[in-house]
C-alpha cells in the first residue's frame, strides 16, 4: 500500500486544523539532515515564540490542541523531526541528539529569532540538553515534558522493543491491521471498490505519515541510543541544565509509566532551582491529555 502524497498528508492535516479552528500554516526548511516541516501558528517574531519539538512517534500536528492554546499568547513553531509527519525521512546515523540540535538552530535562524521558549516532549529531552548547552543564550526558557535523559536507567518496556525480531512483529501486526481496516472500509460500501472515507482528518494523516515511514522508524533511531538498561551516550540534558536551571520548567505526568517520575527525582534534586510541576492522575501523554494544562504551565502561570 503505497503511502499518500505529501499534499494529500497537508490536507488532511489541515481538515484536522480546521476542526480545531486552528489558524496554522505549512512551512518547509532546507536543513543540512534534509528538508523539515513545521507548523506555525501566529506572527513568529520576538521572545516570546515557542518552538515545539515532538517526542517519539509524534508529529507537529498531533499537537494540534496545545499549539491552539500556546497561539492564543505566543506565536508558536512546531517541528516535525525528521522521519516524523511531512519532514524527510531520516538521513543520518549515529546519535541522533546532533542533527536535531542543528535542525531547531537552523529553523530558528530562518526564522530570525535569536531567544525562545523551547518546549520539548519524551525523547526530545536528548536534544533539548545539548541545544542548552551549545546556545545557552538562546534559550530564553525551557520546559521538558516527561523528558528522556535525566536518568540513565531506561525502563524495561522500552529495551523489550529493541530485541531481536520484535521491530519485525510490530511490522508485520500493522500491516495485518492496515489490510484488515482497508477490507472494512470498502465492505462498508458494498465491496463495490470504493473506500468509505475515514472516521476523521486526524486518523487519515496518522495513517498516511504510519505509511510514508514504515512502523518503528522511530524505534529504529531510538534503538542507536540504548543497550540493555542504559543510554549508550550520556543525553547532556543534566549538563545543560545545569546553565539554564533557572529558566526550566519540568512537568511530569504522576502516573506516567514509560518514564515514572519516581525515577528521576534524585537526578532533578542536583539543581534546586529547577521547577517541577506534577500534573496529578496523568501518564506520558500529558500534552495530548490535558492541552490546557500544559499551555498554562508554559506560560508560566
Amino acid at each position: 500500500m503505497a503511502a499518500p502524497p505529501l499534499d494529500e498528508l497537508e490536507s488532511y492535516l489541515d481538515g484536522w486544523m480546521a476542526e480545531l479552528r486552528l489558524s496554522a500554516r505549512h512551512r518547509y526548511f532546507h536543513t543540512e539532515v534534509g528538508r523539515v516541516h513545521v507548523l506555525e501558528a501566529g506572527e513568529v517574531d520576538g521572545e516570546d515564540a515557542v518552538v515545539l519539538l515532538p517526542g517519539l512517534a509524534a508529529s507537529a500536528g498531533e499537537f494540534g490542541p496545545l499549539i491552539k492554546r500556546l497561539a492564543s499568547r505566543h506565536p508558536v513553531v512546531a517541528i516535525d523531526r525528521p522521519g516524523t509527519g511531512l519532514s524527510d525521512p531520516i538521513g543520518f546515523s549515529g546519535h541522533p541528539r546532533g542533527p536535531w540540535v542543528r535542525v531547531i538552530a537552523t529553523v530558528a535562524d530562518q526564522l530570525n529569532l535569536q531567544s525562545f521558549i523551547l518546549v520539548i516532549h519524551s525523547v526530545g529531552g536528548l536534544a533539548a540538553g545539548a541545544f542548552a548547552t551549545a546556545h545557552p543564550e538562546r534559550v530564553r526558557r525551557l520546559v521538558l515534558l516527561s523528558p528522556l535523559g535525566l536518568d540513565r536507567r531506561i525502563p524495561l518496556q522500552w529495551n523489550l522493543v529493541l530485541l531481536p525480531g520484535v521491530m519485525d512483529l510490530i511490522a508485520a501486526a500493522d500491516r495485518a491491521r492496515r489490510i484488515r481496516m482497508v477490507s472494512r472500509r470498502a465492505s462498508s460500501v458494498g465491496g463495490g471498490g470504493e473506500l468509505a472515507p475515514w472516521p476523521s482528518p486526524m486518523e487519515a494523516y496518522r495513517r498516511g505519515v504510519a505509511l510514508r515511514f514504515g512502523p518503528g522508524s522511530d524505534l529504529a533511531v531510538l534503538a542507536r541510543l540504548m543497550r540493555p538498561l542504559a543510554l549508550h551516550s550520556q543525553s547532556l540534558l543534566l549538563p545543560g541544565l545545569g546553565l539554564v536551571a533557572d529558566r526550566t520548567i519540568v512537568v511530569w505526568g504522576s502516573r506516567d509509566r514509560q518514564l515514572p517520575l519516581a525515577d528521576v527525582r534524585a537526578a532533578l534534586g542536583r539543581h534546586p532551582s529547577l521547577r517541577l510541576k506534577v500534573v496529578e492522575g496523568e501518564g506520558h501523554t500529558l500534552p495530548f491529555a490535558k492541552p490546557g494544562t500544559v499551555s498554562d504551565l508554559i506560560g508560566g502561570r
